[in-house]
Formats: C-alpha cells, sequence, structure tokens
C-alpha cells in the first residue's frame, strides 16, 4: 500500500513539472515586456520651443519638442504641412486631425476640405488665415468667421483694391488716405486665434505703430504728401504690401457719395 501511495506522489510531481517551467518561460518575457513600456511625456500640453505646438502633437507630427524648426528648412514646425493637405501642423493639432494623415477621419472627404466649425470655411482657408478651426467666431467680434471680408488681393490699381473672397465673390472699393490698414504677423494671429484675446506684443506693435505715424510726418511724410498716392501711403506708414496675392484676414467698407471705400483693411503678413 505505501508503495503504491510512493508511486501515485511521484507521477503528480512529474505531471507539475512541464506546467511550472512553461510559467518559468513566460515569466521573464512579462518582465522585460514590462521594462519596455514607453515613459510618459513630460508637461505634454507645454510648448517648449514655443513653435505653435504642444508637445504632445510634436511627438505625433514627429518633430521635436525643444527645437521649433526641427528640420532647420527656415519654417517653424507648427508652420509645415507634414502630409502635404495645404492644413498647417497647427492647424491640424486645433483641429484635432492627424497630420500625417491628409483624410484623418477615413470618410472620403480630405482634411483640408473638412469644416469642423460649420462655419463656412473649410480648414484650409482656416490655415491661410490663422483661424481657428474649431471657433466659428475666431477673433470674437460677433461676426462669424464665414461671414468676414476675408480673402486674397485678385487685382490692384492705385487707388483700388479687389479681393475674391473665401466665401465666394469679391469685394472691391477704394483705398483712401483715412483707411486704417493693418499688418498682423501670422505668428501672432495663430496665437490669439488659441488665446482669443490680445496680446502684450499686439499693444506694443499698435503703440509702435502710431510711434512710426509721428516720425513718418516729422520727416516730411505727412498724409497731405500722398493724397493721389494713398497705397504709398500705406506703405510708408505701416510698412504693409498690398499686392496681388496678399491676404485679408477682413475688410470694412463704406459707401461715400456712391464710391464704396476702405474704413479699414487687415492684412497679414508673413
Amino acid at each position: 500500500m505505501s508503495r503504491l501511495l510512493a508511486l501515485l506522489a511521484a507521477l503528480t510531481l512529474l505531471a507539475a513539472l512541464p506546467t511550472a517551467a512553461a510559467h518559468a518561460k513566460r515569466s521573464p518575457a512579462k518582465t522585460q515586456s514590462h521594462h519596455k513600456k514607453a515613459k510618459k511625456l513630460k508637461a505634454p500640453k507645454a510648448d517648449w520651443d514655443n513653435d505653435g505646438l504642444n508637445n504632445r502633437y510634436e511627438k505625433k507630427a514627429g518633430t521635436k519638442p525643444r527645437l521649433a524648426d526641427t528640420d532647420r528648412d527656415g519654417t517653424l514646425d507648427g508652420r509645415e504641412d507634414r502630409d502635404a493637405d495645404e492644413v498647417s501642423n497647427r492647424t491640424e493639432q486645433l483641429a484635432v486631425t492627424n497630420p500625417r494623415m491628409a483624410d484623418s477621419d477615413r470618410d472620403g472627404l480630405s482634411d483640408p476640405d473638412e469644416d469642423p466649425d460649420a462655419d463656412g470655411v473649410v480648414n484650409r482657408s482656416e490655415s491661410l488665415l490663422s483661424w481657428h478651426p474649431r471657433n466659428a467666431d475666431t477673433d470674437d467680434d460677433g461676426v462669424q468667421d464665414g461671414d468676414e471680408n476675408a480673402g486674397v488681393v485678385s487685382a490692384t490699381t492705385p487707388e483700388t483694391v479687389t479681393i475674391a473672397l473665401l466665401r465666394g465673390g469679391s469685394l472691391s472699393a477704394k483705398l483712401t488716405e483715412f483707411t486704417d490698414v493693418r499688418c498682423a504677423s501670422s505668428v501672432a494671429a495663430e496665437e490669439n486665434s488659441d488665446e482669443q484675446e490680445l496680446t502684450e506684443a499686439e499693444l506694443e506693435a499698435a503703440e509702435l505703430e502710431s510711434e512710426t505715424e509721428d516720425a513718418a510726418a516729422e520727416d516730411g511724410f505727412a498724409d497731405e504728401d500722398f493724397e493721389d498716392e494713398p497705397r504709398a501711403r500705406v506703405a510708408a506708414l505701416n510698412g504693409c504690401s498690398i499686392d496681388v496675392g496678399a491676404v485679408v484676414s477682413d475688410a470694412e467698407v463704406e459707401s461715400f457719395e456712391g464710391v464704396l471705400e476702405y474704413l479699414s483693411l487687415d492684412l497679414l503678413g508673413s
């Protein structure tokens, strides 16, 4: 009887050995896999290099969070177009699309033709104007982006500027010595599209513009010197270039004695 019990015990021990060995083989693999887990990115919402992309999105775009121009081509990572879909990386980030896919949601409509905020302005145009693709009123002026007089200058004469509007059609009006022409950096516009408020840099730019006008008047560039050349006045006082292809973020017009004139013209510079 005792021999039979001993034999059964030995058989039970032998049957357990393969299971223990298999478990031992798997354990190192699990441990190794555990060590291979990627480290969490520190400060994912921060923008360490001030290129317009947060640290998390830099990883998605394949750019470096501590280098503003990863490929050193003179263009900030936020203004690059990784997937060549006419939408900058910065706008892709705001639109929550993939900077490496031209059709992020695979719905058959490419990212540049999407309009996530339903304001009548597609992502391609939102990117061109540095507007927010998920905010229907980027500048918070009570007018939807799609209703702004925004577009690209299509023709000019010494006194007239014609804008091909993004919403369709065109706007042609006279540029006078009283037209308030403002030039904004596209980089500043991108930052403002996210924060929706006036920055200290913009306030300083406005003050500088005023000082420039005063200095120009003192140097003999008074308004009356350009009565017959309003575009020359604009170039001298504001440093703007109103040529074909210039991007206009907004334009305000009014009719005077049957003639349409620009009260203000907002240009987007480089």
